[in-house]
C-alpha cells in the first residue's frame, strides 16, 4: 500500500537543504534524519503501542551520531531524548544503518546482521552497567597530533576551530550571561577568573540549531584554552506517545547522556536566555565520525557495538518491572519491528526519490521558461 507518511515538497525548502538532499550519497540519509517526528508518528500505526514499555529513550541512534573521542566510541548526541517506547530507538538505528551501507537500494539488513544487534542488546541490558562495546573500527583510532590538545586543535583551524574564526561576532550581553548561565550551573563560575572571554561565534548546525562558541583563554597562558559550544536545544511537543519530563531541555539531554554514554561528554551542562534554552559542553579535541558506505563487516561491528550501547541505556533507565517487560516485549516482539523497519526504509527511499523528482522537475521547468 502507498503512503505519502515522509513525503515532503522541495517548494519551501532553502536551496542549501535542497543541496544536500539530492547528494548523491548522503541526501538519503539526509532525508532521514530530517524525518524523524514522521517515523513516530509512522511507526505508531504500524505498531500497536499500548503495550510497548516506556522509557527516555536516545530518541534519535543513527549513523552520523556514532563519534570517537578520546574518551571512546559512542552512539551520542541526544537532542531528541524524550520518554517514548523503548523500540523507536531500534527501528531507526537499524533503518540508519539500513540505508547506510553499500548498495542501498537492493536489500533490507542481512540476517546475520540483525542478529548482531539482537545479541549486542541483550549483552548490554542484561549487564546493567555502564560498560558497553566500542565499534573497533574506532575504538583504537588514535588522535592525530593536532587533536592531542586544544591549543594544537585551535593552531591548526580545522573543523571547529576553523568554524570559531570564520564566524566571529562581536561578544554581546547575551552571549557573557548564556556563558554565566552555563557555568553557574556546573558550579564552575570561578573559572572565569584564571580565564577570559576572548572570541565568540555564531554557526548553524548541521540541523539548523544556532551554536555559540565561547573560546576561554587563560590570562596567564599557563592552562590550555577551553572551547565551549552552546546550542539551541530542540523542543518537540509532547504527544501520546513521546513527552519530555524535565523543566529544561538541556537536562533532559544531560540525563539521557549520562544514562547512554556516561562521562563522554566534556563539562556538559544547560544556560537559558531570553526565553529560549540551550544545552552546552566543552568541545572534543579529537572528532571521528563513520565513513559511509559501510561495509558488511562494519555493519556486523556497529550494531553489535550500539545494541550493547543501547541495552544498557535503557536498561538503566528502567525500574526493575519495566526491565523484565522490556525483556519479555524485546523476545516477544523485536520480528514484529523488524517487520516494521523494513517497510518504513521503502517508504522513506520512495519519498526520497519522490523529493529528487520534485526537484528535477522544478529545475526543468524554470530552465524552458
Amino acid at each position: 500500500m502507498k503512503t505519502r507518511a515522509f513525503w515532503r515538497e522541495s517548494d519551501s525548502d532553502s536551496l542549501k537543504c535542497i543541496e544536500s538532499l539530492m547528494n548523491t550519497s548522503t541526501g538519503l540519509h539526509r532525508f532521514f534524519r530530517m524525518s524523524g517526528p514522521r517515523m513516530q508518528m509512522r511507526f505508531a500505526e504500524l505498531v500497536e503501542h499500548e503495550t510497548i514499555p516506556k522509557i527516555l529513550i536516545h530518541g534519535n541512534p543513527h549513523v552520523a551520531n556514532y563519534c570517537k573521542t578520546l574518551r571512546g566510541a559512542a552512539m551520542v548526541d541526544f537532542d531528541r531524548s524524550r520518554v517514548g517506547p523503548y523500540a523507536y530507538d531500534i527501528v531507526r538505528f537499524l533503518i540508519s544503518v539500513s540505508i547506510s551501507k553499500k548498495q542501498e537500494g537492493l536489500s533490507w539488513l542481512h540476517p546475520i546482521i540483525l542478529e548482531q544487534f539482537r545479541r549486542g542488546y541483550m549483552f548490554g541490558f542484561l549487564s546493567q552497567t555502564t560498560d558497553f562495546e566500542e565499534m573497533s573500527l574506532l575504538r583504537d583510532r588514535a588522535p592525530k597530533k593536532w587533536q592531542k590538545s586544544t591549543n594544537d586543535y585551535l593552531e591548526s583551524g580545522k573543523k571547529w576551530a576553523r568554524r570559531l574564526f570564520e564566524n566571529e561576532v562581536s561578544i554581546g550581553q547575551h552571549h557573557t550571561r548564556m556563558l554565566s548561565d552555563y557555568l553557574s550551573n556546573r558550579n564552575e563560575l570561578s573559572l572565569l577568573g584564571p580565564y577570559r572571554l576572548a572570541l565568540c561565534a555564531e554557526i548553524a548546525g548541521s540541523m539548523g540549531k544556532l551554536h555559540h562558541l565561547y573560546l576561554l583563554e587563560d590570562r596567564k597562558k599557563r592552562l590550555e584554552p577551553l572551547l565551549i559550544d552552546i546550542k539551541e536545544v530542540y523542543e518537540e511537543p509532547d504527544n501520546e506517545w513521546y513527552h519530555n519530563p524535565f523543566d529544561h531541555h538541556g537536562t533532559r539531554m544531560n540525563v539521557a547522556g549520562e544514562l547512554y554514554a556516561p562521562g563522554w561528554e566534556l563539562k556538559p551542562g544547560r544556560a537559558s536566555y531570553g526565553g529560549q534554552q540551550y544545552w552546552a559542553r566543552q568541545i572534543p579535541t579529537q572528532q571521528v565520525k563513520l565513513s559511509v558506505p559501510l561495509s558488511e563487516l562494519e555493519q556486523c561491528d556497529l550494531c553489535y557495538a550500539v545494541g550493547s550501547q543501547l541495552g544498557s541505556g535503557h536498561s538503566r533507565a528502567a525500574d526493575k518491572a519495566t526491565r523484565e517487560a522490556i525483556v519479555e516485549d524485546f523476545e516477544r516482539r523485536l520480528s514484529e519491528y523488524l517487520v516494521a523497519a523494513a517497510q518504513m526504509r521503502e517508504e522513506l527511499i520512495r519519498a526520497h526519490a519522490g523529493y529528487v523528482k520534485q526537484v528535477h522537475k522544478r529545475t526543468f521547468s524554470n530552465a524552458a521558461r
